[in-house]
């Protein structure tokens, strides 16, 4: 066996591990020295060298549950119960809800049907209340809505999931909670488009509007519109313009102001050209030469189909003339 101090397996343990246990497990034979590679690794005391250990090789689970249950890390216990074959499942468990810790409580609630019931020896919606009760307390808006979400069909309490993701005031994860756990209930949306209003979040809002208008909801667009132009954003200002019941002028002047040649020019060739001369004005009036030559090239064509011909001709004698 290689002579390797413990200080060496510490500072590099992930990759030393992953690189050696197997060469050790294949090439090097003997059960003695197994056993006495698995001695070295109990004797540091690393959660994460025992998890690894029994992970791969098995040996002694149990000593090595031990001292990854001493190590409180909720991160290992809930892989040593998860991956390791004869593990503890409920001594392991048991660190993960008091550790507090809201990702470690979401995940073991999602794996605890596909842990061994017997060694549970516990309902199943049993085990995850526990669980479920770590996050509500923490207060975390993604966790909350990840285990509305994913644990819904297995009894999560969506109504309480739902008010932390309100009171939170997060943006995002009201948004995601009304889009994917509350579709067709009006009410909940309601409560959610609210939270997101008062976020001021330009990105959200938008999206909450494009969203829930397309799926015929009950949607205060001009609510979320004039948000986002109070935040004079122009991408979701711009994109804003085309949502059905949008202050289209409102968002139009606003990026006409702002002098952005790139979104000036995404006005005159995406959306509509009620606009088209002031925005064109600002592309012709910038130094990006890519879009004034596409905007030139333009010019003949929306002399044949536009119904301001005359507008049309003035901005082309003034731009023959800069």
């Amino acid at each position: 066996m290689d002579n390797i101090s413990n200080e060496e397996i510490i500072k590099n343990k992930n990759a030393w591990l992953k690189e050696k246990l197997q060469k050790y497990y294949q090439e090097y034979g003997s059960e003695d020295t197994i056993n006495q590679f698995e001695e070295d690794i109990l004797n540091i005391h690393d959660p994460e060298l025992s998890y690894f250990f029994a992970d791969t090789i098995g040996g002694n689970v149990a000593r090595h549950g031990k001292i990854v249950i001493e190590s409180k890390n909720p991160e290992y216990n809930y892989s040593f119960a998860k991956f390791v074959s004869g593990a503890d499942i409920k001594a392991h468990e048991q660190v993960v809800l008091e550790s507090k810790d809201p990702r470690w409580n979401y995940q073991f609630a999602k794996e605890v049907f596909n842990f061994d019931q017997k060694a549970l020896n516990i309902h199943p919606r049993e085990a995850m209340a526990a669980h479920e009760q770590v996050v509500l307390d923490s207060k975390d808006p993604y966790y909350n809505y990840c285990f509305a979400v994913n644990l819904s069909g297995a009894g999560a309490d969506l109504k309480a999931h739902e008010q932390v993701v309100i009171e939170s005031k997060d943006p995002k994860y009201n948004y995601e909670f009304a889009k994917y756990v509350w579709s067709d209930n009006k009410n909940s949306i309601k409560a959610h488009e609210q939270a997101i209003l008062e976020s001021k979040d330009p990105e959200y809002n938008y999206n909450f509007a494009f969203y829930f208008i397309n799926k015929a909801a009950d949607v205060d667009v001009r609510a979320h519109g004039k948000v986002v132009l109070e935040s004079k954003n122009l991408k979701y200002n711009y994109a804003f313009a085309t949502i059905p019941g949008a202050d289209y002028d409102a968002h139009a002047q606003l990026i006409i102001d702002s002098g952005d040649p790139e979104y000036n020019y995404k006005f005159c060739e995406y959306i509509k050209n009620s606009n088209f001369i002031d925005h064109a004005r600002v592309v012709m009036q910038s130094d990006r030469e890519d879009y004034k030559s596409e905007l030139r090239e333009k010019y003949e064509y929306e002399l044949k189909r536009s119904n301001s011909v005359g507008n049309i001709k003035r901005l082309i004698k003034e731009l023959s003339n800069e």
